[in-house]
């Protein structure tokens, strides 16, 4: 293709997405209905979808900006009366990446040391520097990667599942709750599979496509694997079968470039050797060869591989026979976010070990791998080994291994979650709190969930205990909560929501203040950072300022947030984090360098003041605690 006379969407065999929703009923028109099954997987606010937003953006109640003056949406809003505020986490099903990264940070409720040593390389091996910036918060990442998972649960139902114990004859229907092909996205070794497993009398099983813990993938794939430390997948077992009709995936192939009828070389993708995935309702088959989005099947576009029923309801109608007699049949939908066959893929092609290229290339460089010998790819070379080594380590981790998005039973022993469903009875706003009780239920333990639109942020496993304070929060904006029990097997669904806004309720009577203000900036990487004393910093630098906070009988404070107003050549005000047991609350101003026509910090004498402290039972002392300091 030498020219771009044609749409964007006709030229690349990759990143579908766009055009599977404009080609689905959400993507036409003014929408369509979302499924009822997604609404009551946890979703029952998206009566209707027009956009991606819709389902990735939801709305809530915030504001903007984290600017004081940034209104409240909707409450405050004059141009938007009837829309909350879209809450911007863009979720989608990657809550692997999110697990691993914040593992690496000294303090992370799932810190690991060996994900630690290996993502903190440096800069001069790995081209990733996780201090940089404001750095790594491990919350915010935890908080994403159940939103993740919890946007995978509402991508799919397994339903109409039927048995016949007499002839073995099996058959459901996997429905796509998505406004895009199930699944969406890169090729990069994402995929989808169906595990059936018949559980018998005697003792034994039956199961297709079962999946080897130990080497990492699924059973019965072919091809060949080098391993490094792994094993190869073990042999199908007698009662077991790998069905590749019910692993729903986009494999590329490059039969013009590379020579491959299936490879991971998706930016030399010239075609496609597999595309099962599950069409969105209303799939308009008819217009799809033009977006490059026909089903495909060993290498042929197959329009009819969906009926149109499916392709008008958004599903894929399962019929198959497995042997008669089951006591139980589990059917069971896994989503796997990074295979090891693409990890194996990447540290070949890093290292220069594969043999996918050919050398010379059809462009005329003698040679094809070049990121171990050539120069400018000296801080690229290592991360072949690494990122083996971090999937290896981390290959069992939620989306790394399997993720079950839906299943379904028949027969005895079904797997029916007992764990029953608390009432959330109250939630009592307080100054910058709210304390939240729900029934008691006999449970092993009890969460606390964030609702964000439908969306649910985990707060807090409280275990055993039916109240819980939430504390740290903001005066005037709105929380809203909701509460699972759990027993030794499972999570019980969620209970009723209630929604509260904290404020200062006119009774405190403490007062805290700032005893002293300084400036510095931290060095060094990891859990070997210093702070240093500093009062001169270059554009471009992050200014950090502690603040002594002490209460009114000069003893340390502890989860107290400052506000400090910057003045000088510009003005800005930043709020701290919560103080420490030793009343040191830390707060960051991210200066800018000039960059060719960026303007940067504007150099000069500055000057920070505390401009209140938000501490609960306390007030502001109103003393204005201030420190210059310059940017050259």
């Amino acid at each position: 293709m030498t020219t771009e006379n044609n749409s964007a969407f006709s030229y690349f065999h990759v990143e579908r997405t766009f055009s599977e929703f404009r080609l689905s009923a959400y993507g036409r028109n003014v929408g369509a209905a979302t499924n009822p099954e997604f609404q009551a997987q946890g979703a029952p606010d998206i009566t209707h979808a027009a956009k991606c937003q819709d389902c990735h953006m939801r709305d809530g109640v915030g504001q903007a900006a984290s600017q004081r003056d940034a209104i409240v949406r909707p409450t405050e809003s004059v141009e938007h009366p009837n829309s909350g505020q879209p809450i911007h986490d863009l979720t989608g099903g990657n809550a692997w990446v999110s697990t691993v990264l914040a593992s690496a940070v000294s303090g992370s409720p799932n810190y690991d040391q060996v994900n630690n040593s290996l993502l903190n390389q440096g800069p001069a091996v790995l081209t990733l520097d996780l201090n940089q910036g404001l750095g790594i918060d491990p919350a915010a990442l935890l908080a994403g990667a159940d939103r993740a998972i919890q946007q995978l649960q509402l991508a799919a139902t397994i339903k109409n599942l039927a048995y016949d114990t007499g002839t073995g004859a099996l058959s459901f229907q996997v429905q796509n709750n998505s406004g895009h092909k199930l699944i969406s996205g890169f090729p990069e070794g994402r995929r989808m599979f169906v595990n059936i497993k018949a559980t018998y009398s005697d003792g034994t099983t039956y199961e297709i496509n079962p999946y080897d813990y130990t080497a990492g993938t699924l059973k019965g794939l072919g091809g060949s694997y080098n391993g490094l430390g792994l094993p190869d997948p073990a042999a199908l077992g007698t009662d077991e079968m790998y069905m590749d009709e019910l692993v729903y995936e986009m494999k590329p192939s490059s039969t013009d470039l590379t020579g491959e009828t299936k490879t991971f070389h998706f930016a030399l993708a010239t075609g496609r050797y597999k595309d099962n995935r599950i069409p969105p309702k209303g799939f308009d088959i008819a217009n799809a060869a033009e977006r490059l989005s026909v089903p495909v099947w060993h290498g042929i576009e197959d329009a009819t591989l969906y009926s149109a029923a499916e392709y008008t309801g958004g599903y894929d109608d399962v019929s198959l026979s497995i042997p008669g007699g089951a006591d139980l049949v589990e059917v069971t939908l896994y989503y796997q976010t990074t295979s090891r066959e693409y990890i194996e893929f990447l540290r070949d092609e890093i290292n220069g070990n594969a043999s996918t290229l050919s050398s010379p290339t059809p462009s005329g460089e003698t040679r094809a791998y070049v990121a171990q010998t050539d120069p400018f790819f000296g801080q690229l070379k290592a991360w072949g080994d690494t990122i083996w080594q971090l999937w290896t380590h981390n290959m069992n981790v939620t989306t790394a291994a399997p993720f079950a998005m839906a299943s379904a039973s028949i027969g005895t022993g079904g797997g029916t979650c007992t764990a029953p469903v608390p009432t959330l009875n109250s939630a009592e706003p307080a100054h910058s709190q709210v304390t939240l009780a729900w029934s008691d239920e006999g449970a092993t333990g009890y969460k606390v969930y964030y609702d964000q639109a439908g969306k649910a942020q985990l707060v807090a496993d409280v275990g055993d205990q039916t109240t819980y304070i939430d504390a740290g929060l903001t005066n005037g904006d709105e929380y809203c909560y909701k509460v699972t029990s759990y027993t030794d097997n499972c999570e019980s669904n969620f209970s009723n929501i209630l929604c509260t806004t904290p404020t200062n309720q006119g009774q405190t009577t403490l007062e805290a203040g700032v005893t002293n203000l300084v400036t510095g900036i931290w060095t060094g990487k990891g859990g070997n950072q210093t702070f240093s004393l500093q009062t001169t910093f270059s554009a471009g630098d992050t200014v950090t300022f502690q603040a002594s906070v002490v209460d009114q009988d000069g003893a340390p404070l502890a989860g107290a947030m400052v506000d400090i107003l910057i003045t000088g050549p510009e003005s800005t005000l930043i709020t701290s984090g919560s103080s420490d047991t030793n009343g040191t609350a830390e707060a960051n101003w991210n200066t800018k360098a000039a960059k060719g026509k960026s303007v940067g910090t504007t150099p000069g004498s500055y000057t920070a003041t505390i401009k209140g402290i938000t501490a609960n039972g306390y007030s502001w002392d109103t003393v204005e605690t201030s420190t210059t300091f310059s940017i050259q």
